[in-house]
């Protein structure tokens, strides 16, 4: 064995030991994630309906435990009206993480669901920030998800507008980390194109706005992806290969 390779080995071997005391003196984390049907858990008769953030549990060690309060139709301003938010608020622990996602109801014109994206969406988005940061945790803001329309082979129609803005907008004025899930999400249709990104999709049910649980995979990878490549704390609790 040559002394390059003796030092190769030695330096592996250091690495594979450290990660695992690493992992087993890491504190457990709790995850809890707010949002709308793209990223809600779905019950059995909706199957293969899934959202997105169903999909995180398989990138994640077992020492991240996350909670998914998601639900579909809300808006930023139903999830505060139906206490939704105050639920997660009041369980939340120092150290914990919060990662929010909303646009996709409230751009949709009822008094339920409704916020301006320049004034209240921007003014509930910070509510949820504040509030987590006042319990100790680590809010995550993320943009809402593409809708699969296509205006062409090369481009989306944007369905989300001001509300994109808004959302990244808020990240900045507050200094939270911002995961641009429309850009990203943007990009994977465009690259699959018409016809493969549509087994990401419930298009069975004609559907190009929810996802399937091969979507809802697919989707997650790219915000773990995300939280790596920005190096965000929560990251350390990925597992080391995951699918």
């Amino acid at each position: 064995m040559t002394l390059n390779l003796k030092i190769f080995l030695l330096i592996t071997l250091f690495m594979t030991n450290t990660n695992s005391c690493n992992q087993e003196t890491q504190k457990p984390v709790d995850i809890w994630l707010i949002g709308d049907s793209t990223m809600a858990r779905k019950s059995a008769s909706r199957n293969p309906e899934s959202g997105w953030a169903e999909g995180l549990k398989e990138f994640f060690t077992e020492k991240a435990t996350i909670h998914n309060h998601a639900a579909s139709g809300r808006s930023t301003k139903s999830f505060i009206t139906e206490k939704r938010w105050e639920a997660v608020k009041d369980s939340l622990k120092p150290g914990d993480f919060v990662v929010i996602q909303f646009g996709h109801n409230d751009e949709k014109n009822t008094p339920e669901l409704y916020t301006d994206p320049e004034t209240s969406f921007k003014q509930n988005l910070e509510k949820f920030i504040l509030e987590t940061k006042q319990q100790g945790a680590h809010p995550i803001l993320c943009s809402a998800i593409v809708r699969r329309h296509f205006e062409s082979d090369t481009s989306l129609i944007d369905t989300h507008g001001a509300y994109i803005d808004a959302v990244q907008q808020t990240a900045q004025k507050t200094s939270v980390l911002y995961v641009d899930m429309e850009q990203l999400t943007h990009d994977l249709v465009l690259n699959l194109g018409r016809k493969r990104s549509a087994e990401l999709y419930m298009i069975n049910r004609k559907d190009s706005t929810h996802l399937n649980l091969q979507g809802a995979k697919a989707v997650a990878r790219l915000f773990v992806k995300d939280l790596k490549n920005k190096k965000n704390d929560l990251a350390s609790y990925l597992r080391a290969n995951p699918e």
